[in-house]
């Protein structure tokens, strides 16, 4: 009998110590973030709309219309000077409908960006987005900066995903720069 309970007593100790220790899979996207700070680049978690998500999703059992979600991290990177007239835009990657970049549709409209017919600018925006990392959900462009929004990938080494990330984010950022400039100058 004293067995038995010592053994519970000790399962319960250091199963409860285990249980709270980070896995493997935590820890390394533990350093990709300390890797993406080191950089300059923010991460966070953040809900988006999944405009993926199958028809039985976005209505109840009751027939209501319901905006489904999925959870993903944001990583950003902040415009190094404050610009007033940085685009505002969402791109969610789509496989139904298509918007500016092939494979992802807009939130707004275009219309109400008022980059509809800036044909070169999107060209740029897409081979930036190209060289981001997959499993990419949507990418964000506001006035505090450029964003990957999407599930952090484990399947390559942390610094080739920060590498991308950084390599994407940048050049995205640079399109935005050089479009406000390009209107300043006009």
């Amino acid at each position: 009998m004293f067995w038995i309970l010592l053994t519970t007593a000790f399962l319960v100790v250091f199963g409860g110590i285990l249980l709270v220790l980070p896995s493997k899979s935590e820890r390394q996207i533990g350093r990709m973030r300390i890797d993406a700070r080191k950089y300059g680049l923010q991460t966070q978690g953040i809900v988006v709309t999944d405009v993926n998500a199958p028809a039985i999703e976005r209505v109840t059992a009751g027939g209501k219309i319901k905006t489904p979600k999925v959870q993903c991290i944001a990583w950003e990177k902040l415009y190094e000077e404050e610009y007033t007239e940085i685009p505002t835009w969402t791109l969610y990657k789509s496989t139904k409908e298509y918007g500016p970049v092939e494979g992802y549709v807009i939130e707004p409209q275009l219309k109400e960006v008022g980059l509809e017919l800036q044909v070169e600018y999107w060209r740029r925006v897409g081979q930036a987005i190209e060289q981001l990392p997959d499993r990419v959900v949507a990418v964000k462009s506001d006035r505090n900066g450029v964003a990957w929004i999407g599930q952090e990938r484990l399947d390559s080494p942390p610094s080739e995903f920060v590498q991308e990330m950084l390599a994407g984010l940048a050049d995205l950022s640079k399109a935005n720069v050089e479009l406000v400039r390009d209107r300043i100058n006009e």
